[in-house]
């Protein structure tokens, strides 16, 4: 049975179920794990899974740093892959890690293989790959035809080596039983994730700021580019938005929990988001109101699987204008999603996710 070494630096956030339900679906192969920081649960269920772990190093934020960092994990799972006659890796984040997989693994036989959840954008990562694709067939997997098609467009080449599938939805029975009483009779809407400049929570603010619906606003995540203090100081004088500010590090249990009691998911990214949402597939799987601008694969998404409503990008005015629609026609609109949301999670599986990845990884 051929063994794989599969490596993700960030298990943040979506990305440790992304990572595990994956592998754990892929069947016919031997897998080995290389992480950070996993605590004894998740190694438990690797353990349990026959997934094999290493534990490799923290990688700095510090984008200098980083790449050290990576070049020290890369040349440790090289030394490893040898000693255990691994010919075969895949890297689940791609995205920041091309220039030291280019240095360390310019001119090798090794099969290599990755997933990039953004668009890159500066010139020497198309370079890059443009180069490991005509020398080692690097193969490439990514969230939607939107991304795949503006890649290679920018590598000018049409190549069977950039391959597309949905970004999965990821269902958690854990706490299916587990039910909450709404906050009152207005319309909940929900903002959930850190509070980073291209998620664009100021641009929700913006829009919602002089509404005169009455209106309950969640907004949940760690708090990083936006302050607590900005958000107050931007919504506090309209007494119509019943504001729940919980930000910090916002647990499985307590995310089911802000999911469930919400009516309306808004997605208020900028033009400079450039992937797939993990929040996004999250509405889908609550079946909730999912309001999202019209950008690349995120907009693209939307559009084509007709899940939710799309604003122009960036635009308060009609996000606006979009927010009191909802809130006007909310169980119109409701019912008139829901279903596509359904027929959109009988696609986006982990076992179909899986299946992309085997074909991709394993097929010569």
């Amino acid at each position: 049975m051929e063994k794989v070494l599969f490596y993700d630096y960030n298990i943040v956030g979506h990305h440790w179920d992304y990572d595990y339900f994956t592998m754990m679906n892929m069947n016919g192969i031997e897998k080995v794990y290389y992480s950070i920081d996993l605590d004894d649960e998740k190694k438990y269920k690797l353990k349990k899974s026959k997934i094999e772990h290493i534990e490799g190093k923290r990688v700095s934020n510090n984008k200098f740093k980083r790449i050290l960092d990576f070049l020290i994990n890369i040349r440790k799972v090289k030394k490893y892959c040898k000693n255990n006659n691994i010919s075969r890796i895949h890297f689940f984040t791609l995205d920041y890690m091309l220039i030291p997989i280019s240095i360390l693994f310019w001119g090798n036989k090794y099969k290599l293989t990755g997933t990039i959840h953004w668009i890159p954008k500066q010139n020497i990562k198309y370079k890059i790959i443009r180069h490991l694709i005509s020398s080692t067939g690097f193969k490439i997997i990514v969230h939607g035809d939107y991304i795949k098609n503006s890649m290679e467009s920018r590598l000018e080449l049409k190549t069977n080596n950039i391959n597309s599938t949905n970004y999965p939805i990821i269902e958690n029975n854990k706490f299916k039983e587990l039910s909450y009483n709404k906050l009152n009779e207005d319309i909940t809407i929900l903002y959930f994730g850190g509070t980073r400049y291209d998620k664009g929570i100021d641009i929700l603010i913006e829009a919602i700021k002089n509404i005169d619906k009455k209106i309950n606003l969640i907004i949940a995540g760690k708090e990083e580019y936006f302050s607590k203090e900005y958000i107050c100081e931007k919504i506090s004088k309209n007494k119509n938005i019943n504001c729940i500010l919980d930000m910090k590090y916002i647990s499985d249990e307590e995310m089911d929990k802000y999911y469930k009691i919400s009516d309306v998911v808004v997605l208020p990214y900028r033009k400079i988001f450039g992937g797939q949402s993990g929040i996004l597939t999250e509405a889908i799987n609550y079946e909730k109101v999912l309001i999202a601008p019209d950008i690349a694969q995120l907009g693209e998404t939307v559009k084509s699987n007709d899940i939710g409503i799309l604003y122009q990008c960036e635009n308060v005015i009609d996000l606006n204008e979009k927010i009191n629609f909802v809130i006007d026609n909310y169980e119109e609109i409701r019912s008139r999603y829901i279903e596509n949301q359904r027929n959109y999670k009988k696609i986006a599986t982990f076992k179909n996710l899986s299946s992309d990845y085997m074909n991709l990884i394993i097929k010569e």
